[in-house]
């Protein structure tokens, strides 16, 4: 695992997984969630964003699913 800034709280986090479509972020505050490159670049400079988009994908997520969040609505 590779140590970072959450893109949602800037606390310390781990990079659990990398691929070309998502990155998967061990947060202690956000817990583990996967964000793609789109909602990254959608959210901009905008953690509160993230936010809302991470609490929709978590209560989305199936029992033992990795929230995805791979839509915001920037704006």
């Amino acid at each position: 695992m590779t140590s970072t800034s959450c893109p949602i709280t800037n606390e310390p986090a781990q990079i659990r997984a990398k691929t070309a479509d998502y990155t998967e972020y061990d947060c202690p505050s956000c817990g583990v969630f996967r964000i793609s490159s789109a909602a990254l670049a959608l959210a901009g400079d905008n953690p509160e964003t993230l936010a809302e988009a991470l609490s929709v994908a978590q209560n989305a997520a199936e029992k033992g699913e990795v929230p995805l969040v791979d839509n915001v609505v920037s704006g």
